[in-house]
């Protein structure tokens, strides 16, 4: 038997609308620090200011247009953004969008670190990773969003079959579906339990693979400090710091990934208030990102120090 929550989660509502202004207003900043305080950083800037751009986009998907509500232990939810009360969009659409920019964010932060480990590496003389490797990263990730699009767009029940399955589930909140907005609901197809045990193998296999080019990284530049001038050594030292706040905020994002899945497999009476603190966990991600690199990336921090000063 399943127990729903159809109250309206205030708190919820609010964290987005706070998110959404933080995470502009953060990212916006990290955007013009990648633009204007990281130019020795050479072309690697590009890199990082590509990965802050697909963080803002990301959030304001989830924080403005979305404003997702999870209706778990069902596959289900209701959207409360603008996507839907000023543009009318259908919750599957905005969804499978919302997915793919996900996908998009994490290909730009292994791109950040593939392309600082090949610049090291040609200085290093270690392995030189080849250009054909940016290649097959992104028709993977295009293949993973193709999959997971696909898999949501043909599980999606029709309106019929929605009002067929709550009779069938859960007849008794029928009444409570009926008051709502909009909703979107899934069926539990095998499909859908597919995509799920790809969702979290492919989420700790993300996270070792950046953390992997990360030990690289570091192995390499411990070799070169002797080897190289002090300018240069500076410059992929402060990429370097760069990176190892992308290594502690990467896995603090892709966190509440996992956990939802953990909690869709669960099916406890507490898997919908888990669900959207994991919602809301992933949303702070990029701020607290830009907060750290505040904190530990000198090119930032240098900035952090003249605003203080003056």
């Amino acid at each position: 038997m399943y127990v729903l929550d159809f109250s309206t989660p205030s708190w919820l509502i609010l964290f987005y609308h706070t998110m959404s202004v933080i995470s502009i207003i953060m990212n916006t900043l990290g955007i013009y620090l990648s633009l204007f305080q990281c130019q020795k950083l050479g072309s690697f800037r590009y890199w990082l200011l590509a990965y802050q751009a697909s963080c803002l986009l990301t959030d304001l998907q989830i924080t403005v247009l979305l404003q997702p509500v999870p209706l778990f232990p069902l596959i289900s939810g209701y959207l409360v953004g603008v996507s839907f009360t000023w543009f009318g969009a259908m919750p599957i659409h905005a969804i499978v969008i919302a997915g793919d920019f996900i996908v998009f964010q994490f290909l730009m932060l292994i791109m950040l670190f593939v392309k600082k480990h090949r610049a090291i590496a040609r200085i290093a003389q270690g392995f030189i990773t080849h250009r054909i490797i940016d290649l097959i990263f992104l028709f993977v990730f295009i293949l993973i969003a193709a999959i997971v699009d696909c898999t949501f767009l043909s599980n999606q029940l029709s309106e019929s079959g929605q009002w067929d399955f709550i009779q069938q589930i859960v007849p008794e909140y029928i009444n409570d579906f009926k008051s709502l907005p909009n909703f979107v609901i899934f069926s539990k197809t095998v499909q859908m339990k597919y995509l799920v045990t790809f969702v979290s193998l492919l989420t700790p296999m993300a996270t070792i693979l950046v953390t992997a080019l990360a030990i690289d990284i570091f192995r390499m530049m411990n070799a070169l400090k002797l080897k190289v001038s002090s300018s240069t050594n500076r410059k992929h030292s402060e990429a370097i710091k760069c990176l190892a706040v992308q290594v502690a905020t990467s896995i603090l994002s892709l966190a509440p990934v996992s956990l939802v899945v953990i909690f869709f497999a669960m099916e406890s009476v507490y898997t919908q208030t888990l669900t959207k603190l994991s919602i809301a966990w992933f949303a702070t991600h990029s701020s607290l990102n830009i907060v750290c690199l505040l904190l530990f990336f000198p090119p930032f921090k240098s900035f952090l120090k003249k605003i203080y000063q003056t």
